[in-house]
Order: C-alpha cells, then sequence, then structure tokens
C-alpha cells in the first residue's frame, strides 16, 4: 500500500513564479529602454552618475514619482530626453518644486535625481 501524500496547492507556487518571470522582463525592457535612450543620445554627456543624497521622505518620494514616469514615457518616446525640462514637456507632469538650491535632472542609469543648480 502507498501512503497518500496530501495534495499541496500548486497553483499558488505557479503563480509566483509566474510573476516573477513578469517581473524580472518587465525589469529588463525598461532596463533597455533606458539604455537605448543613452546610446542614441537621448541623454546628454553632462548627464549625472548620481544625484545629491536627500533623507527627506517626500522628496524620496517625489524622485521615484518622477523615475516612474520618466521610465513610462520613454516606452513611448523612443529618442529619449536630453534633460528634465524636454521630458517635463513631453510627459505633461508637474513636478513639485526641488529644494533650495538644487534642481532636477535624468540620471545617466536613467533616474530622477537632484543636481546643485546652478547660480
Amino acid at each position: 500500500m502507498r501512503d497518500i501524500e496530501p495534495r499541496t496547492n500548486r497553483l499558488s507556487g505557479t503563480f509566483a513564479k509566474f510573476a516573477m518571470l513578469v517581473a524580472v522582463a518587465v525589469m529588463m525592457l525598461v532596463l533597455a529602454g533606458c539604455h537605448k535612450a543613452a546610446q542614441q543620445g537621448g541623454l546628454p554627456g553632462e548627464a549625472p552618475e548620481h544625484g545629491i543624497v536627500t533623507t527627506d521622505p517626500e522628496v524620496v518620494t517625489n524622485l521615484g514619482n518622477l523615475t516612474m514616469e520618466l521610465h513610462g514615457a520613454l516606452h513611448h518616446h523612443s529618442q529619449g530626453f536630453s534633460n528634465f525640462d524636454e521630458f517635463v514637456s513631453y510627459a505633461q507632469v508637474q513636478p513639485p518644486p526641488p529644494p533650495s538650491g538644487t534642481k532636477y535632472a535624468i540620471s545617466k542609469t536613467c533616474q530622477i535625481v537632484l543636481v546643485q543648480a546652478k547660480k
């Protein structure tokens, strides 16, 4: 006689694997689109590698939201954007004002970052 083992729910495991695969595919598309924009000259040569690090939770949230908008806009605007103002104009977003002495910029890694504003 064989022991009868309880049947496990494989659907949740399969769904989790599928969801992970979809998440990886989306990230690859986002990164590929950003890489394509950089290759086509969509990002200026003076694009910052990293921005000013901030610990203000509101500013961090704003940067994350703007970055998501940028990634969405890059899927529709294959040439990329030469600067933050071009992105804002194309995406028709109204960014909150940056902290005093800073401005928004698009980094080489296709993230919205803060940089020192020129006086």
